[in-house]
């Protein structure tokens, strides 16, 4: 179900992301020359993240009816989604997590939401940045609270904004320590100077 509902969100998503090859139960992307936002930045500092937010708000964020992603769903979605991570954490670690849960607001989470298409999981190893600086969304979410066609836009940027603390790809593998290069890409107007490039 869950590949079969990416391949209805890629037709959804249109030029935002590759075109998918599907057979039932499975689906692949067609190649995308380029390499992740991470590398882009670490390997040959681009102003990536202005990119990004620009491609996003022109080709990825469709404006959805005000209506399309209720606040409820926004509530079950959050809420259900962090538990269920926090849920694999070491017993001691989710412990003092669910006690620091139970201090959020989610209906004030909630009642900010900004229906819009959204991506789903908008970090920086899931945007391809190409020899040319085109950008492509890959390994996005196969709905939102249930929802195909809207979401919640700041989910978006909240992933977006995340993967400037820890370096996501790094994170695959442990390494959980913040991302050198992540306060520099997160501020506006971010220049080479103040990035350190890895040679």
């Amino acid at each position: 179900d869950i590949a079969d509902d990416r391949v209805l969100r890629s037709r959804m998503l249109g030029v935002a992301v590759p075109t998918v090859v599907h057979e039932p139960g499975m689906l692949a992307y067609r190649w995308v020359d380029g390499v992740t936002a991470y590398e882009a930045i670490d390997d040959h500092y681009l102003p990536v993240v202005d990119r990004i937010v620009r491609w996003a708000s022109t080709v990825l964020w469709a404006p959805a009816p005000a209506d399309a992603v209720t606040p409820l769903a926004c509530i079950d979605f959050y809420r259900a989604k962090t538990y269920a991570r926090v849920g694999t954490l070491p017993t001691a670690w989710r412990d003092r997590c669910e006690k620091a849960l139970g201090l959020v607001d989610w209906e004030w989470l909630a009642a900010g939401v900004q229906p819009a298409r959204i991506h789903g999981d908008l970090n920086l190893s899931n945007i391809i940045v190409g020899p040319r600086g085109a950008v492509t969304g890959i390994d996005w979410r196969q709905d939102f609270a249930g929802y195909l066609r809207w979401g919640d836009r700041r989910y978006d940027l909240a992933k977006l904004l995340a993967s400037t603390v820890v370096h996501w790809g790094r994170a695959r593998a442990g390494d959980v320590t913040p991302w050198e290069n992540g306060p520099a890409v997160a501020s506006p107007g971010a220049d080479r100077k103040s990035i350190r490039l890895n040679s």
